[in-house]
């Protein structure tokens, strides 16, 4: 689904025609259903991480999988794109992290690295004051920012592409973790399907009250896309639907637990081959240009799956070649005694809450 969201900017699908036709009431529809992926990937973590001891050799790991990548890009296009090498996309590339390569990673890394202190927080709030906190959290981050577009209450900002938004995120599936909601899959899906189209719809009336025409720029500020936001109530409550959905479905079938299983681990490399600042020209240009014709959406889709299974293939390879090193007994010990440094937050912290 987040390629697919990547589609539609950086493969320009979005602006496959201008005016509101058939094909751009499609496109945006897709990103309606695809624009929760972001804050479904967050909800994941969150449901499994506010159970877990915090791990400095999970962040190391992240950190040597984002360096390579980000750094190999740089000279694929330096040395076989021949792209000019710039000392700011130098400094980018080796230090990614710090200086937002990919925003993704930089708040993700954030939110795991205060995990512990939010693992303090939700364990020890009762059910009301969880949901108190939740909804408290949604108005700030969500509902009053929707209420007065463009606007920056109490300083948020940036669309959800920050460490907060994805801690109100962690809270909320900590939430879900510790008080299980039981809704039918199906009906779960519905309302999520539901809630797409009521966001394709805020666009569509958008774009026929300001007389919207070309869409091209509405990525970086137009009224049209401004409810498509990480953070926005409508995107916010399709995420936790279609979080729901799986929360609640049971896969039965052996060789699709395997395929899921094997697939699962990758995805993170996923983001990082295709969506590296360097990497995108070269991964979409083969939708650049795309017409508008009853094949257009097919080809999309084929044109995705394609770069999500290469990435799989390119991710598992890196794997590979990393479980080299993983296997040292060097690494080893080092990566054991990062885990087992004492960290208030850690080892007493944590526990401390759990046991309360």
């Amino acid at each position: 689904m987040i390629v697919i969201l990547h589609s539609g900017s950086h493969g320009r699908t979005l602006f496959i025609t201008e005016g509101i036709t058939p094909y751009s009431i499609w496109f945006h529809f897709v990103e309606a259903l695809t624009i929760c992926s972001v804050d479904v990937f967050v909800l994941i973590s969150g449901y499994f991480l506010c159970t877990q001891k915090f791990k400095a050799s999970r962040v190391v790991k992240m950190a040597f999988a984002v360096i390579f990548y980000s750094v190999a890009w740089l000279l694929i296009t330096t040395f076989i794109f021949h792209e000019p090498l710039a000392k700011k996309e130098l400094i980018r590339a080796v230090l990614p992290i710090s200086y937002n390569q990919y925003w993704f990673i930089s708040a993700y890394i954030g939110m795991y690295l205060l995990s512990p202190l939010l693992n303090v927080l939700v364990w020890n709030l009762t059910q009301k004051q969880h949901l108190g906190a939740i909804a408290l959290l949604v108005a700030m981050f969500s509902l009053w920012p929707d209420i007065l577009p463009f606007s920056s209450p109490l300083g948020i900002s940036a669309k959800g592409y920050t460490v907060a938004w994805f801690g109100v995120l962690y809270i909320i599936a900590a939430y879900f973790r510790k008080y299980p909601v039981n809704i039918k899959p199906s009906k779960a899906f519905g309302y999520y399907i539901l809630s797409a189209l009521v966001l394709l719809l805020i666009w569509l009336v958008t774009a026929i009250v300001t007389g919207a025409n070309s869409f091209e720029n509405e990525l970086h500020g137009q009224l049209t896309f401004y409810y498509y936001r990480y953070n926005s109530l409508i995107v916010l409550l399709t995420a936790v639907l279609l979080w729901i959905v799986f929360l609640n479905v049971k896969v039965e079938n052996k060789a699709l637990q395997k395929l899921i299983a094997f697939v699962a681990p990758l995805t993170m490399g996923v983001y990082l081959i295709h969506d590296n600042a360097n990497a995108r020209d070269f991964v979409w240009q083969g939708l650049h240009g795309l017409e508008p014709t009853a094949a257009a959406p097919f080809v999309v889709f084929g044109y995705v799956l394609t770069v999500f299974v290469v990435c799989l293939i390119i991710e598992e390879l890196r794997v590979l070649l990393f479980s080299i090193i993983n296997k040292r007994q060097w690494y080893k010990k080092i990566m054991s005694k990062l885990d087992a440094m004492p960290s208030s937050l850690n080892e007493y912290i944590f526990e401390k809450s759990l046991t309360n």
